[in-house]
């Protein structure tokens, strides 16, 4: 083989070989900042430090407090828990943008509510009647059509004050929690109020779930068969349990059939699963998201009672709120 040939393929292959470890220093990298959760607040009283305690002693098998994989559960809250809900949930934007878009069009629906409301940003009726707002929303169309609009919504809609779409307003420390967990074999899910087909959008195009991991509220549908093709049509009725209060426990237990050892939510919405968690015969750990930075995010109290949980401070305990 000529020589110049020769150097050249062993120049390509050293090349090869330095790319290759870049990729994985790449890697390792992002595992590093997962484990480490970077982007929360360190000190060896932290939150974040109870955190890893917790993991660390549930996933390593010569720990008397280790869980086997298949009890190894985490759920999440996710409006206010993972994404922002202020000054009220994305869901609910999604609901009042188009009920505002239909009325725009019918001078007979405007003056019906929960349309009129939503044309006259009517918020005080708005909010006392948002169950209304959300099932009126979308009904008799097909709920693939729902889900187009809510990935169109998230992508391009942006927030009032922070000038992002709504899908970029997802807590980075939550993010690495979320995959800390998963590398730690944690069966991680997502238990959210928000509809079904809402969760299923948001939870696999921006935190990277598969549908089986997302429990919502459900909405009735109705089956058909258009042109040779399924088609779900969306009723306008709400299934019993909605996915908050008792009905989250309801929910993990139809859905997993596991009670998790780790539930983390924000509200008083959440209280019945942290309860829930609490009656595990393993260590469990239940953290709630004080919102008290009004400054980078909102201020609201969560009004939860629970007195064996963590509060993490988004003030004192995140670095950073969003991705930058």
């Amino acid at each position: 083989m000529n020589k110049h040939i020769k150097q050249l393929l062993f120049i390509m292959a050293i090349a090869l070989l330095i790319l290759k470890g870049n990729v994985g220093v790449v890697f390792a990298g992002e595992h590093l900042s997962y484990e480490n959760l970077a982007s929360w607040v360190d000190g060896p009283e932290s939150i974040k430090q109870k955190i890893i305690a917790f993991v660390e002693q549930v996933s390593d098998k010569n720990s008397k407090d280790y869980v086997p994989e298949s009890d190894r559960i985490a759920t999440f809250d996710m409006d206010g828990t993972l994404i922002c809900e202020k000054p009220g949930s994305i869901g609910e934007a999604l609901a009042v943008n188009f009920l505002q878009e239909i009325a725009n069009e019918s001078q007979t629906l405007s003056k019906v509510q929960p349309y009129k409301a939503a044309l006259k940003n009517d918020d005080d009726y708005l909010r006392k009647n948002f169950l209304q707002v959300l099932t009126v929303a979308y009904q008799g169309y097909q709920q693939s059509e729902y889900r187009k609009d809510v990935l169109k919504f998230i992508n391009t809609e942006k927030h009032s004050r922070f000038e992002k779409p709504y899908g970029d307003l997802i807590y980075q420390p939550m993010v690495e929690l979320l995959e800390y967990l998963k590398l730690k074999k944690f069966d991680v899910y997502v238990v959210s109020g928000s509809w079904q087909g809402f969760v299923r959008v948001v939870g696999k195009e921006k935190l990277g779930f598969e549908y089986s991991h997302l429990i919502g509220s459900k909405i009735e549908l109705d089956f058909q068969i258009s042109n040779g093709k399924a088609v779900f049509l969306r009723a306008g009725d709400s299934l019993e349990p909605v996915n908050v209060k008792d009905g989250k426990p309801e929910n993990i237990q139809a859905h997993i059939g596991v009670k998790p050892i780790l539930a983390f939510g924000n509200s008083s919405g959440d209280q019945e699963m942290y309860e829930y968690a609490s009656t595990n015969r393993y260590s469990y750990l239940i953290l709630n998201l004080e919102h008290d930075d009004a400054k980078r995010e909102y201020k609201y109290a969560s009004n939860v009672n629970q007195n064996d949980l963590l509060k993490v401070s988004m003030k004192d305990d995140f670095k950073v709120v969003f991705e930058k």
